[in-house]
């Protein structure tokens, strides 16, 4: 009864026109405006662009499901306002990603994660292909750009779908006692630990993935930045929770959270012709522009998901880019295609909808 019920929010869509235009508060149309967190995501992440490779699963892999299942806990749990934003790259395949979304959900017996305020599904078009230059193949960052130009929250995730944050990151952000100024330009990491192991299937619930996770051996990819179980009280002091100011963390690209401000200051991942560590090329440019950068406490990681489940292409990375020395390199007015329309499917609070044009908040909203 329940899947009947989530098939008929996600098959039951009306149309509805939008104004799309910047600027023009086409957010009034949405039920939820101001979440306190936007996390962005492309379909794309560790693809690296091969287009020829036209699987169902790059779309909506077991790593994308589980990153909604359990954003999805955490704002049920915390209480966390949040929206999930998703650029979804216009590669053929049978299905919708919604559709393959709810498909996987089932067949991995996970609950479709109602407690998260608004998921968008951003659907790319044809022309935005013609943007990529033949020598960008990864379209992870142009695609989170999209979506973080298109997100309203006040604090903006960088994500990818196969990292999980750990649950205390969460529940500082929906406590009282946060501590980041959302006026102020900021950005924050976190830790990636990796693992050989894949997620069992017997793990359904929050506490069960919780009980696995610390259960297993995890090894850090930076090697200074460990995972150290917390188990006293939940840390609250800004001393506590920011550690390492300056610091650039390895594998940004699977975790970067930062202020609306920031994002717009730094503007967005930088959208030129070269492969090489795109992510840390964004924290420079955050120095470059005098946007402070902090790491997270040690028990704030994120944990990598083993790739088994979905199709990641290693590819070379042989076009690198000179050190950012002020924030006029490489700005970019233009980040995130905010020229091009989109159909956008929207899901929030029981509904769904479909419109016509996406949305682009205005810069103070």
């Amino acid at each position: 009864m329940v899947w009947v019920l989530l098939l008929g929010f996600l098959m039951c869509i009306c149309r509805c026109g939008g104004e799309g235009q910047v600027g023009s508060r086409c957010e009034d149309r949405y039920p939820v405006t101001k979440p306190l967190l936007s996390v962005v995501f492309t379909t794309q992440g560790g693809t690296f662009g091969d287009l020829s490779l036209q699987h169902p699963a790059r779309r909506a892999t077991y790593r994308l499901v589980r990153q909604l299942w359990w954003l999805g806990e955490c704002a049920r749990r915390y209480n966390l306002s949040m929206e999930v934003v998703i650029l979804d790259w216009p590669v053929e395949v049978e299905n919708s990603l919604r559709q393959n979304i709810l498909a996987a959900m089932k067949a991995e017996k996970l609950s479709f994660p109602t407690s998260l305020m608004q998921l968008r599904i951003l659907e790319g078009p044809r022309e935005l292909l013609s943007r990529v230059k033949p020598d960008l193949p990864v379209l992870e960052y142009m695609g989170k750009n999209i979506a973080a130009r298109r997100s309203f929250g006040h604090l903006i995730l960088l994500g990818g779908t196969d990292s999980l944050p750990h649950e205390s990151i969460f529940r500082y952000l929906a406590s009282e006692r946060m501590d980041i100024n959302l006026r102020q330009a900021s950005c924050y990491g976190s830790s990636r630990q990796m693992t050989g192991e894949d997620i069992p299937d017997s793990v359904e619930t929050f506490d069960d993935y919780v009980a696995w996770r610390d259960s297993i051996q995890w090894d850090a990819t930076h090697p200074h930045l460990p995972y150290i179980k917390h188990t006293g009280p939940p840390l609250e002091h800004p001393d506590q929770i920011f550690r390492l100011p300056g610091f650039l963390w390895f594998a940004a690209g699977d975790f970067t959270l930062c202020t609306r401000k920031a994002i717009h200051t730094i503007t967005g991942y930088v959208e030129e012709s070269f492969r090489a560590h795109v992510d840390t090329y964004f924290l420079r440019k955050a120095v470059g522009c005098g946007v402070p950068i902090w790491v997270l406490h040690p028990s704030m990681a994120n944990f990598h998901q083993n790739h088994d489940r979905g199709i990641q292409i290693i590819s070379e990375h042989p076009i690198s880019r000179p050190e950012v020395s002020s924030c006029a390199d490489d700005r970019n007015e233009n980040w995130g295609a905010p020229d091009m329309r989109m159909e956008e499917y929207l899901f929030s609070r029981g509904d769904s909808k479909w419109f016509t044009e996406d949305c682009i908040p205005t810069p103070s909203s």
